[in-house]
């Protein structure tokens, strides 16, 4: 687009076909990059009149400084204006100074040994503020720099911490999606498997250490697919259904899903950008999202109507319904004192805007206590034990993130009495009840084994699970059965599963979950790999062709899934399973598939 004009190219110089593009970029001198899969890269050149001249760049075997594959992923340009290109199985390439007279550097002529056997799957590229690139494989970081005195290329594998600082230590993945620069001059890496990952700082031997965010800090997935930034400072990604946001400040997130008008699509990798108007942009195979962050902020004469919801005493809901603590509802006060010294107590609280408590986020704090606002876990409640006697106010604070200006405050005080040391009383009592506790645990364990004898069992994903009720058992027996006969379809979505269903997607996943431990999709890809297992152990079909019988459309994600599942790629796993058998079995042995092979 340029002032309005829109232009599509879709075929080179020659007439052909472009192809799939994995990347654009425009350099300084406003040239365009466009990365291609098993079409090589292109260069398109504005020549004055409204139009573009293309140059194409390919691979030729006859020619060393050709590039050295024609799957590109993406291209970056340095400080010095030299153009540095991903290709996934060729390794890294260089075109110094972005002209094509002295042809491409790269691991068929000049780049050091580490690039003739390691680190050839490149999928990234970004340029750091010492003008080192940063080059993402699928077997970790590696570094170049060019020497424009010998013409040659530097390179060296990111030296990592082998040490745990609190949350910094190093990368929980090695399988690198994305990597990008950050406005401070951050290196932000989205990982497969391994969340997303902020280079912080270098330890004393010299080592990068990274704090990781992952589905261990609430994100709904740790398979990153994209990093971009905004404005702010705001980090914005994607995993394979979702769109996040984070504050680096505030250590705080926001996932946008169905309830913000996400699809049930998949995010595309490297595929999130900010446009010059402010929105952002991130990519989906199916499509494209345009967010716009005003959206998000608090609406005009919107209440978030924040409530104090309940009142716990040693984990235990208070309530005059419930027991005899209080004889008036402790949220709807403004005041409560504590039966003992000893007791723990907690608050929990909402939104109830139910347009926005999805977005919403909470602070509290036990002031007189605390010195600062505490963020609030997805459980939306405050907990504290061993309080000194005292009397402290209790607050929450309940606001949108893109307007953490405009927000809304709960209160209430609590009093907390001396201790009243133990008494002889109080001693026996408390014996009694350990007896008692005891009793009922042992009674319960005892009925819990006889429960367990009577229960039905099916086997799901890597255990057993027993079922009390009839119709659950009969419920994930027909789930299982269902996929008995639809597994090998590719295109196998959660709303055919919920056909033979009268429940709605969040009921049937929420029912599927709790079940089998299992999401519906983490539920499929398991049955598929059990499907693949039985082939690799009983039959001398090909890689290839198993991925496809089992329902993957990709032999190449087929072997990257199964290895991370299995720890070992499917050829291995063939391998180990029939060196165990007799020898009489072991007949036929398969090769290994180019695309295992070059996982």
């Amino acid at each position: 687009f340029d002032n309005g004009k829109r232009t599509v190219i879709d075929k080179n110089s020659e007439g052909e076909n472009i192809g799939r593009i994995y990347h654009l970029m425009q350099n300084h001198n406003g040239n365009i990059w466009i990365s291609t899969k098993g079409n090589g890269l292109y260069r398109m050149t504005a020549d004055g009149n409204g139009g573009y001249n293309m140059k194409h760049f390919c691979h030729n075997e006859k020619n060393r400084q050709s590039i050295s594959s024609d799957n590109v992923y993406c291209t970056a340009e340095d400080k010095k204006s030299n153009i540095w290109v991903a290709t996934f199985g060729g390794g890294i390439n260089m075109l110094p100074g972005g002209n094509d007279g002295n042809g491409f550097i790269n691991a068929n002529n000049t780049v050091s040994d580490i690039q003739n056997k390691l680190y050839r799957r490149i999928r990234t590229l970004a340029v750091d503020n010492d003008g080192l690139v940063w080059a993402g494989t699928s077997d970790g970081i590696i570094l170049f720099n060019y020497n424009a005195k010998t013409k040659k290329i530097g390179s060296t594998q990111l030296k990592q911490t082998k040490n745990y600082n609190g949350n910094l230590g190093p990368l929980e993945s090695y399988d690198i999606i994305q990597i990008a620069k950050a406005k401070d001059g951050r290196m932000w890496i989205a990982t497969n498997s391994g969340g997303l990952s902020r280079a912080v700082q270098k330890d004393k031997d010299g080592g990068w250490m990274f704090e990781t965010y992952s589905d261990k800090n609430g994100l709904p997935s740790s398979e990153i697919k994209s990093i971009t930034f905004d404005n702010k400072g705001t980090v914005w990604f994607t995993t394979e259904q979702t769109i996040c946001s984070f504050y680096p400040e505030k250590q705080q997130f926001a996932i946008f899903s169905s309830l913000d008008g996400i699809g049930d699509v998949s995010c595309s990798e490297c595929a999130a950008t900010q446009l010059n108007n402010g929105q952002l942009f991130f990519g989906t195979l199916d499509g494209y999202y345009l967010i716009d962050r005003k959206n998000f902020s608090m609406p005009k004469n919107e209440d978030l109507k924040l409530k104090i919801t309940n009142f716990y005493i040693n984990s235990e809901i208070v309530s005059p319904r419930l027991n005899d603590f209080y004889d008036y509802y402790i949220p709807d006060s403004n005041y409560v004192k504590l039966p003992s010294r000893s007791s723990a107590f907690a608050f929990s609280f909402a939104s109830l805007s139910h347009h926005l408590q999805h977005r919403v986020h909470y602070q509290y704090m036990l002031e007189g206590y605390d010195d600062e606002w505490h963020n609030a876990d997805a459980t939306h409640m405050a907990s504290f034990y061993d309080i000194p006697a005292g009397t402290y106010k209790f607050k929450v604070k309940a606001f949108l993130l893109e307007s953490p200006d405009k927000y809304e405050i709960a209160e209430i005080t609590v009093k907390v009495p001396p201790y009243f040391w133990a008494s002889t009383v109080a001693l026996w009592i408390y014996i009694i009840l350990i007896v008692l506790g005891c009793g009922i645990y042992f009674w319960m364990r005892k009925k819990r084994k006889i429960n367990l004898e009577n229960m039905k069992v099916i086997k799901v994903g890597p255990q057993e699970v027993a079922f009390k009720h009839d119709d659950d058992y009969e419920f994930v027996k027909q789930l299982l059965d269902w996929l008995e006969e639809h597994y090998t379809d590719a295109n196998i979505k959660i709303e055919n599963m919920l056909e033979n269903s009268s429940l709605s997607r969040t009921s049937f996943y929420n029912k599927v979950k709790s079940l089998t431990g299992l999401s519906p999709k983490e539920l499929i890809s398991d049955f598929r790999l059990k499907k693949a297992i039985m082939y690799l152990e009983n039959s001398n079909i090909t890689i290839q062709e198993i991925a496809y019988k089992t329902g993957f459309n990709d032999p190449v994600y087929f072997t990257r899934t199964f290895k991370m599942k299995m720890g070992m790629t499917p050829t291995k796993y063939r391998e180990d399973a029939r060196s165990k058998k007799p020898a009489s079995t072991n007949r036929n042995t398969v090769e290994a598939s180019p695309d295992e092979q070059e996982q």
